[in-house]
Protein backbone atom coordinates (compact mmCIF):
# COMPACT_ATOMS: atom_id res chain seq x y z
CA UNK A 1 0.00 0.00 0.00
CA UNK A 2 2.99 2.62 0.73
CA UNK A 3 4.42 2.36 -2.16
CA UNK A 4 1.56 2.50 -4.25
CA UNK A 5 0.78 5.81 -2.50
CA UNK A 6 4.49 6.85 -3.45
CA UNK A 7 4.61 6.05 -6.79
CA UNK A 8 1.26 8.38 -7.31
CA UNK A 9 2.84 11.25 -5.24
CA UNK A 10 6.15 10.89 -7.78
CA UNK A 11 3.73 10.70 -10.93
CA UNK A 12 1.86 13.85 -9.77
CA UNK A 13 5.33 15.63 -8.68
CA UNK A 14 4.21 15.76 -4.70
CA UNK A 15 0.68 17.03 -5.07
CA UNK A 16 -1.86 13.82 -5.40
CA UNK A 17 -4.60 13.29 -7.32
CA UNK A 18 -7.52 15.91 -7.74
CA UNK A 19 -9.83 12.87 -8.09
CA UNK A 20 -9.67 9.07 -6.75
CA UNK A 21 -12.15 6.49 -7.29
CA UNK A 22 -12.58 3.55 -5.12
CA UNK A 23 -14.22 0.69 -7.29
CA UNK A 24 -12.97 -2.30 -5.69
CA UNK A 25 -14.96 -1.96 -2.15
CA UNK A 26 -12.03 -2.95 -0.05
CA UNK A 27 -10.75 -0.65 3.07
CA UNK A 28 -7.94 -0.61 1.43
CA UNK A 29 -8.46 0.95 -1.54
CA UNK A 30 -10.71 3.18 0.54
CA UNK A 31 -7.46 4.34 2.64
CA UNK A 32 -5.23 4.85 -0.66
CA UNK A 33 -7.91 6.84 -1.78
CA UNK A 34 -8.11 9.30 1.24
CA UNK A 35 -4.42 9.59 1.24
CA UNK A 36 -3.80 10.53 -2.35
CA UNK A 37 -5.58 13.27 -2.99
CA UNK A 38 -4.56 16.91 -3.40
CA UNK A 39 -5.89 19.69 -1.45
CA UNK A 40 -8.89 20.49 -2.57
CA UNK A 41 -9.38 16.73 -3.68
CA UNK A 42 -12.25 14.34 -3.66
CA UNK A 43 -12.54 10.64 -3.10
CA UNK A 44 -15.76 9.34 -5.34
CA UNK A 45 -16.80 5.89 -3.44
CA UNK A 46 -18.51 3.59 -6.13
CA UNK A 47 -17.14 0.39 -4.45
CA UNK A 48 -19.96 -1.94 -2.76
CA UNK A 49 -18.13 -2.60 0.99
CA UNK A 50 -18.75 -5.75 2.74
CA UNK A 51 -16.88 -4.37 5.69
CA UNK A 52 -16.85 -1.09 7.68
CA UNK A 53 -14.20 1.38 6.67
CA UNK A 54 -12.65 4.30 8.53
CA UNK A 55 -13.50 8.13 7.22
CA UNK A 56 -10.30 9.78 8.03
CA UNK A 57 -11.38 13.91 8.30
CA UNK A 58 -8.94 14.36 10.72
CA UNK A 59 -6.72 14.63 6.99
CA UNK A 60 -9.33 15.39 4.93
CA UNK A 61 -10.47 18.45 6.67
CA UNK A 62 -6.93 19.46 6.11
CA UNK A 63 -6.39 18.75 2.89
CA UNK A 64 -9.78 20.30 1.71
CA UNK A 65 -9.09 23.33 3.55
CA UNK A 66 -5.50 23.83 4.12
CA UNK A 67 -4.42 27.51 2.74
CA UNK A 68 -7.70 28.78 1.87
CA UNK A 69 -8.41 31.97 3.11
CA UNK A 70 -11.28 32.91 5.68
CA UNK A 71 -14.72 33.66 3.81
CA UNK A 72 -14.45 37.17 5.39
CA UNK A 73 -10.76 37.57 4.64
CA UNK A 74 -11.44 37.59 1.03
CA UNK A 75 -14.34 39.49 0.89
CA UNK A 76 -12.03 42.74 2.40
CA UNK A 77 -9.58 41.92 -0.11
CA UNK A 78 -12.16 42.58 -2.66
CA UNK A 79 -13.79 45.75 -1.37
CA UNK A 80 -10.45 46.90 -0.71
CA UNK A 81 -8.23 46.19 -3.83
Amino acid sequence: MDAAIKKIYEMTDGLGVDVAIEAVGIPQTFDICQKIITKGGHVANVGVHGKSVELHLEDLWIKKYYNRKPVWLAQIQRLCC
